[in-house]
């Protein structure tokens, strides 16, 4: 059985799906659910779902499709497999089907006392339209883990917020022979980014950050650069100030000749109490597969952030791999880390189903 999970994961790995090009990946998700013996559907929206049960709890394992930019070759050997999304996030969303045909198979979980789900979610790495989504039609859960990469051992209870702020600057420009008479947009667009680097050079979960991910300035090379723009991306803890308290003091030190917009709605930061059930129950399965439990707060950003109040407040993110390799040239996914999400994954939702009562009392009635 676990070499047929491995199939599920090498199968969405071979399947190069950034944001914006799911529709297959989602496709083959969906056939893959079905061949279990599995409801699975496409919604509205792209997403990939496959149900188990019929019961009036609802317990949501949502995990993404979609992965940043940059195709790798997928390469596997006996300890793991290499691919783009191993890490961020097919791994987890691959172990997370294979826990729901466990459960489905093991009928530990009675079929009849919960409805459980586990979507295939697009547009997370983009504009987050399955999750939105999923908002829009007002999916509720009882309980709902992200898979998302924890680090094997850990437990998510919040990720930082996240502002795409997009910086224009023009200039009269000029001669590059003779600089000092002119001003240059590219040297406004540096100038600022030093400032704002230095105002917020956060290394923590607990502070804010600021990467400068595009700058495209000048025309011709010998001309001073009239024209010119960059975007600046910023994430900003729980605790902290505002998304716009942070765009006000940007736009007090904007040089002249420029203007400062945001790219896209702020994601707002999420942090959830580690005493909730889905948390408790997500350290309890941890334990009990051989690992020691943490609650972490995370530096990025997941749809966490946005089903969070919406579809559940009792949510948090768990998922196999290591975090440190998401979106890099590196991404892989060890076989052992695989095949305790799937242990893990099951394992909490039994908990959670335990101690509601609801596995007791059902095995219990006539």
């Amino acid at each position: 059985m676990l070499e047929g999970y491995r199939e599920i994961l090498r199968k969405l790995l071979k399947i190069y799906s950034p944001s914006g090009e799911e529709d297959r990946a989602v496709k083959e998700f969906v056939a893959m659910a079905r061949a279990m013996g599995l409801e699975g559907y496409v919604d509205e929206d792209g997403n990939g779902i496959a149900v188990w049960g019929r019961g009036e709890r609802a317990i949501a394992l949502i995990g993404h499709i979609d992965t940043v930019p940059g195709y790798i070759d997928v390469s596997e050997n006996s300890e793991g497999i290499r691919g783009r999304g191993a890490v961020d996030a097919k791994g987890p969303l691959a172990a997370m089907l294979a826990a729901l045909n466990e459960l489905r198979i093991s009928r530990e979980v009675p079929e009849d006392i919960a409805r459980i789900y586990v979507i295939a979610s697009v547009g997370e790495e983009s504009d987050s339209r399955g999750a939105l989504g999923l908002i829009r039609r007002g999916f509720k859960a009882d309980a709902i883990i992200i898979g998302e990469p924890t680090n094997n051992s850990k437990v998510a209870i919040g990720y930082r917020g996240s502002m795409k702020v997009k910086v224009e600057c023009s200039s009269a420009g000029g001669h590059a022979s003779a600089p000092w008479i002119y001003t240059s947009a590219c040297e406004k667009l540096i100038s600022l980014w030093e400032n704002i680097s230095r105002r917020y050079s956060g290394s923590n979960v607990a502070s804010v950050s600021v990467s400068l991910t595009m700058m495209i300035c000048g025309e011709y090379h010998n001309v001073v650069p009239r024209e010119g723009h960059t975007v600046i991306d910023i994430r900003y803890p729980p605790r902290g100030p505002s998304w716009k308290e942070i765009m006000e003091s940007i736009e007090e030190i904007l040089p002249s000749g420029c203007r400062a917009s945001l790219l896209r709605n702020p994601i707002e930061p999420v942090e959830v109490k580690p005493t909730i059930p889905i948390v408790r129950s997500l350290i309890r399965a941890i334990s009990r597969a051989g690992m020691k439990p943490e609650v972490v707060i995370k530096t990025g950003t997941s749809d966490m952030n946005l089903l969070y109040g919406s579809a559940s407040n009792n949510i948090a993110a768990y998922g196999p791999g290591r975090s440190e390799l998401s979106h890099t040239d590196y991404e892989e996914i060890l076989y052992w880390e695989f095949e305790k999400g799937i242990m893990i994954y099951s394992e909490a939702i039994k908990i959670f189903l335990k101690d509601l009562g609801t596995i007791d009392r059902r095995s219990t009635s006539p």
